[in-house]
């Protein structure tokens, strides 16, 4: 038997004995291990700093001053966002209506803002419902336009404090005539009988397809304006829609088909604008209406 191996079993056979004196008797052991510990620890203290260093504070609560402050800061910051939202709001409300007056129909109208607050669905297409109805001056077959020039719909029925209007994209609203004039520089106010003239019929799909004379050179990318005599004379010269497709027509070798789509429809907009015309012939132009 080696002799590390004879130090080791008496080292067992003391420990074993010691186990069992009274703990008044082993007071020395405790002075043993505070020697043969002493060397870890300046690492035990600094393990200690550094996890108090990276442990979160703990959270005691804030005083009711403090809370109270923060919600006026919250309700502050709200209002504040509030009002930036109802300024940039009535600065687009105003755009439109001085682009409304730009285009000359050649009649007095006024233009009366409305915000769109509903959409029903009929059997022909949607409809939508506009906050403005006899009681702040709309009228039934009233133009509706967004951003001045673009043609929207039209109103179909009015109640005191609300209206309907069809936009132009609605089977219901019939075929409307137009005319076609180039994208740039286009004079949305020269309505001349010259220009190359067609019928455009509202299909489910949110285009208007109709046809045109092949020499008439219409490209894609071209307006088509209304010159519809069975609408208002503040709706001509308004934009129908843009030319997104050309083709020639298999049963008429002089003609081609279009496909028009609205830059602007109802399901995208919060607010347009309504046209009333006045009655006062000859007077070029319009009156602002409220902001409603």
């Amino acid at each position: 038997m080696s002799r590390p191996f004879m130090w080791y079993l008496g080292a067992l056979a003391v420990a074993l004995g010691l186990s069992f004196l009274p703990v008044r008797r082993l007071g020395w052991v405790t002075d043993l291990s505070g020697i043969v510990t002493a060397p870890t620890v300046p690492f035990g203290d600094v393990t200690r700093r550094v996890v108090v260093w990276l442990k979160p504070a703990p959270n005691r609560g804030e005083s009711p001053e403090t809370a109270a402050l923060q919600q006026e800061i919250d309700r502050f910051r709200t209002l504040y966002h509030a009002e930036r939202e109802r300024v940039e709001e009535l600065r687009q409300r105003i755009e439109q209506l001085e682009r409304t007056r730009e285009i000359d129909p050649g009649v007095a109208f006024d233009a009366l803002t409305a915000t769109i607050t509903g959409r029903n669905t009929q059997s022909a297409g949607e409809v939508y419902v506009l906050n403005r109805g006899s009681g702040r001056r709309a009228q039934r077959g009233a133009v509706v336009v967004y951003n001045g020039s673009h043609l929207v719909g039209r109103i179909e029925s009015v109640t005191t404090l609300t209206s309907l209007m069809i936009p132009i994209t609605n089977p219901a609203i019939g075929p409307i005539e137009g005319f076609a004039a180039p994208a740039a520089g286009a004079d949305a106010r020269n309505v001349s009988g010259e220009r190359p003239r067609t019928f455009l019929t509202p299909q489910k799909d949110g285009t208007l397809t109709g046809d045109i004379a092949r020499d008439a050179g219409v490209r894609e990318g071209d307006l088509i304006l209304l010159a519809d005599p069975s609408w208002p004379r503040t709706a001509w010269a308004r934009i129908v829609g843009t030319v997104v497709s050309v083709r020639p027509r298999d049963d008429s070798p002089f003609r081609d088909a279009l496909v028009v789509r609205p830059r602007f429809t109802a399901a995208n907009l919060a607010s347009v604008t309504i046209l009333i015309e006045s009655g006062e012939s000859g007077i070029v132009g319009g009156n602002v209406g409220g902001a409603g």
